[in-house]
């Protein structure tokens, strides 16, 4: 496939989790991903604060769609997060995951 990293874009897009979380990739390259998610009042926990798993899968969602972009056939083991700051409703989080390419064999690509 001439552009792996579009493909994986668009591919995404029909994923059910994906669209189940209305999840926007909005950027691919080579080893990069940005993804986007609408904040809504289903996210909510008792404090009406988006609950913070909402924002560990988009996490691992963004990490996953990096590692695509490289051919890989792969899935996340783990994800650490530390919360700084709480995410009110009806506003929408942005997540980038940029990998280090060099330390990827030429054999995945």
């Amino acid at each position: 496939m001439e552009n792996w990293p579009a493909f994986i874009k668009n591919h995404f897009a029909n994923v059910p989790f994906f669209r189940f979380l209305d999840v926007t990739v909005l950027a691919t390259s080579r080893g990069y991903a940005k993804l986007k998610i609408p904040m809504k009042t289903e996210y909510a926990n008792s404090y009406y604060i988006v609950h913070g798993g909402i924002a560990a899968a988009l996490v691992d969602m963004a990490a996953g769609v990096a590692l695509r972009t490289l051919n890989l056939r792969i899935l996340t083991v783990e994800v650490s997060i530390n919360y700084f700051k709480p995410v009110v409703l009806n506003d929408e989080l942005i997540a980038e995951a940029q990998l280090d390419c060099q330390h990827f064999s030429g054999q995945f690509l």
